[in-house]
């Protein structure tokens, strides 16, 4: 499993994604931003 902070930070990396892709997202949406590892411990 991936520590809080590893999916913080996997949240925060997804965010900037996609805002660098020039969509626009609110503070709600990315915080809304899901991250999964299938329980292996590798995003």
């Amino acid at each position: 499993m991936i520590t809080r902070q590893e999916q913080q930070n996997a949240k925060h990396r997804a965010a900037e994604m996609i805002r660098a892709a020039g969509i626009r997202i609110t503070a709600k949406e990315a915080g809304g931003i899901e991250v999964v590892d299938f329980g292996l411990s590798r995003l």
